[in-house]
């Protein structure tokens, strides 16, 4: 089974996820994700993008422009510790993030805007 299609908190029957009622719970990514952003994220590098994507979902999720990044959540994509904290320099460096670091704690970032179109369409 696909580990990032599992959520902790999902109730698993028959090896697919399933909530209380015993509907089935697949994760999806809200949207909208600006055109503009992910052209600017894959940009930035195959994790930066990765990452990036991560943060929206996370965002989808909470309802919210911050979250906070923890490290479980970037086990499932299979990205480790290291490679996030470079993959958020490079989406901060690009515009598309800020991120709030602290020692011990994940980082909170919060998704910026990208009203530029400089992609291919």
């Amino acid at each position: 089974m696909n580990e990032c299609l599992v959520d902790e908190t999902q109730v698993l029957s028959g090896g697919k996820p399933v909530d209380e009622q015993g509907a089935r719970q697949v994760k999806f990514l809200k949207g909208p994700v600006p055109w503009p952003w992910l052209c600017a994220a894959s940009s930035a590098g195959r994790s930066a993008l990765a990452v990036g994507l991560a943060v929206h979902y996370l965002a989808g999720r909470r309802r919210s422009r911050t979250v906070a990044l923890s490290h479980g959540v970037m086990e499932h994509l299979r990205i480790s510790r290291q490679a996030t904290y470079r993959a958020l320099v490079a989406l901060e460096e690009a515009g598309l993030v800020t991120v709030e670091r602290g020692q011990g704690r994940a980082p909170r970032v919060t998704i910026q805007g990208r009203d530029d179109d400089d992609c291919n369409r």
